[in-house]
């Protein structure tokens, strides 16, 4: 009995420590992690708009402004560096959960080399945190070879050595005990900062759509007309880049035109908007925070006047959300005031909501992303 008692002890010890590791180390980006998880702690249906893309939706749009202004519920569900060949498994995903009126599409994952495509971190950001389904086992299949499939399925296998980063480590965990404690994303994916380009150069770049591309986005127009999307939008967010190839922007437009949905190029849209290229930008490719007001005022109405988006919501989900608001407002302030110049996100979000300063481990992170960004 002894012997079995120890024995009892011993596996639950051991299980303990390796659920403990892996919830602690199995993360190659938390923030992105924080983005895609927050979206599944919204209540069933109460999205109206889904946007989906790359750094450029969360840096660009933001959801409690456009609720505050406009009175649709919105999420930007959305990761650094997502590639064109995510879009659909991301979309499956997504419509497990919400039905919204409208889906987005910032189209920035179609216009890289075929590499990018399949780049890993981003992948890993993806499966790392969701997990590999049905769908997810299809990707896999048809996109990573089968010798690296198990770095998806087991992630501890491929993160063990994160104990070299013990500070981004315990971000990443604090961060997910905070959503868990919380039970809701303040910010439905953000992060930004009040840095402000040195001058207002516009760097001329040829767009690449392809044909690799191309496949990735006809089976993402295939999807959503299979799926009854009445109401899809495709468009191009505001950059510091001039598009030097009109043809690949015309190839993409007509693409999307012609299974019935809407494409719109902003990227250069600057007088349109009201934004300067010098002041509401942090680099060539993002908004700053004073760019993300303007950009979420001028993307809000255009949606308001383009389509019907608006749902009566409970008396529980308005009081939600108006909170997030609240909390938006204030870290928004906060990051325009912050001397250091800081990368603002979900968990100074969270420090914001509870009244604190923010902590070592925001501000470690801050000095991580704007670093990574700059680059």
């Amino acid at each position: 009995m002894k012997k079995l008692i120890r024995f009892i002890c011993f596996v639950l010890i051991a299980s303990t420590v390796m659920l403990g590791s892996n919830f602690y180390f199995s993360t190659n980006s938390d923030k992105d992690g924080i983005h895609i998880r927050g979206y599944f702690k919204e209540p069933r249906n109460t999205v109206d708009v889904l946007l989906i893309g790359a750094s450029e939706v969360y840096t660009g749009f933001n959801s409690p402004l456009a609720w505050e202004k406009y009175g649709f519920t919105s999420y930007d569900f959305s990761f650094a560096a997502m590639p064109g060949s995510l879009y659909k498994n991301v979309t499956q995903k997504a419509l497990k959960t919400q039905s919204p009126k409208l889906v987005v599409f910032e189209i920035n994952g179609f216009l890289h080399s075929e590499k990018y495509l399949t780049h890993r971190r981003p992948v890993h950001a993806w499966f790392d945190t969701v997990g590999v389904d049905s769908d997810g086992r299809a990707y896999l299949e048809e996109n990573i070879p089968n010798k690296e499939w198990a770095e998806y399925y087991l992630p501890f296998y491929k993160y063990h050595s994160n104990w070299r980063e013990p500070l981004i480590c315990s971000r990443n965990a604090v961060s997910r005990i905070c959503l868990n404690a919380e039970g809701i994303s303040y910010s439905k994916a953000f992060a930004n900062t009040a840095l402000q380009r040195k001058n207002s150069v516009i760097k001329k770049k040829n767009i690449c759509f392809t044909p690799k591309s191309k496949e990735y986005m006809s089976e993402l127009l295939e999807y959503c007309r299979e799926s009854g999307l009445e109401n899809v939008l495709f468009f191009r967010a505001p950059h510091c880049l001039k598009n030097g190839n009109s043809e690949a922007s015309a190839e993409i437009k007509k693409l999307i035109e012609s299974y019935g949905y809407s494409f719109v190029d902003f990227e250069n849209a600057y007088d349109l908007i009201g934004l300067d290229p010098q002041n509401d930008f942090y680099n060539f490719e993002h908004l700053n925070i004073y760019g993300m007001e303007k950009f979420t005022a001028f993307f809000g109405k255009y949606i308001c006047d383009n389509y019907d988006v608006k749902t009566a919501h409970t008396a529980e989900t308005v009081e939600q959300w108006n909170k997030c608001a609240e909390v938006m407002n204030k870290t928004i302030e906060e990051c325009k005031n912050d001397p250091d110049k800081s990368i603002y996100y979900e968990l100074t979000a969270y420090e914001t909501a509870k009244g604190r300063k923010h902590t070592i481990l925001s501000k470690v992170e801050s000095g991580y992303n704007k670093n990574k960004h700059s680059k």
